[in-house]
């Protein structure tokens, strides 16, 4: 993701990131400035990953592995 903004909002929007039920892991994040941004005063380029259970996949390895003994 690359986001535009002040540093506060950049805090902000992690601290918002960080309260989702699903997990997101936030890496490689580099902060840079924004040269005549003005209010925007900071840039930051960086990854968010989620993941999500699938529960059909789950059940489908489940049977495989109990028909297989």
């Amino acid at each position: 993701m690359n986001i535009t903004g002040a540093y506060h909002d950049m805090g902000l929007f992690l601290d918002r990131v960080s309260k989702y039920s699903r997990i997101i892991n936030v890496s490689s994040v580099n902060i840079m400035t924004n040269p005549g941004g003005g209010a925007t005063t900071i840039r930051s380029d960086f990854v968010a990953t989620t993941f999500i259970y699938d529960e059909s996949a789950d059940k489908a390895d489940k049977s495989e592995a109990a028909g297989g003994m």
